[in-house]
C-alpha cells in the first residue's frame, strides 16, 4: 500500500518524491505518519488530506471486496 499512496501523492497530488522520502526518511517515519507530517510543514492542505483520505477509504474497500 505505500508505493501506491506515493504514487499517488507524486502523481494526483503533485508532492515531490524528494520531499515524501525526506519525510519518511527524518526519524524513520512510517507511512501512518507521512501525511501529519506533510501537514505540519505545509505541504499538504486539508483539502488534499480530505482527498487522500478518501482515496485510501477507497483502496481498503477494493482489497476488502477482492477477499
Amino acid at each position: 500500500m505505500q508505493a501506491q499512496l506515493i504514487r499517488y501523492l507524486r502523481g494526483e497530488v503533485a508532492i515531490s518524491e524528494d520531499l515524501i522520502e525526506q519525510t519518511l526518511k527524518d526519524k524513520k517515519r512510517n507511512l501512518s505518519e507521512l501525511l501529519l507530517v506533510m501537514w505540519q510543514n505545509g505541504s499538504l492542505t486539508l483539502n488534499q488530506i480530505e482527498i487522500i483520505y478518501a482515496w485510501l477509504e477507497s483502496k481498503n474497500l477494493e482489497q476488502k471486496s477482492l477477499n
